[in-house]
């Protein structure tokens, strides 16, 4: 059994369980996610409503900005950073004080042009 036969842990990249047998192409699985039994120790796969802040938290997380309205958001050196869409330039961050109940709230978060998901 190759290690091309296993679905591999999305945190450490081991072997997390066999799926050669697994035929997902024809299946109705759009997402899959697994960890191996010693990252699920310390962490945790958790499913999320798109374009909500739960998962714009999870893409700024990682690296990327996210876009709310006007305004461009992402993480730095662990601050909240934020900046408004420029017209014409580049984005110019600032340390954002907090969130208020409506950034919370928004269902319309979305990546920042040019990030991938």
């Amino acid at each position: 059994m190759a290690l091309a036969d296993y679905y591999l842990c999305d945190e450490c990249g081991s072997k997390c369980f066999y799926a050669a047998d697994l035929d997902l192409d024809d299946s109705y699985c759009a997402d899959i996610a697994a960890l191996c039994s010693t990252c699920a120790e310390t962490h945790a796969v958790i499913v999320v409503p798109k374009r909500t802040f739960s998962w714009a938290l999870i893409q700024m997380k990682a690296g990327k900005k996210v876009r709310l309205g006007l305004m461009v958001f992402c993480i730095e050196d662990d601050k909240m950073m934020v900046a408004r869409v420029p017209v014409r330039g580049s984005l110019e961050f600032h340390e954002m004080d907090s969130l208020t109940v409506r950034h919370i709230r928004a269902t319309d978060w979305c990546l920042y042009e040019g990030e991938e998901a």
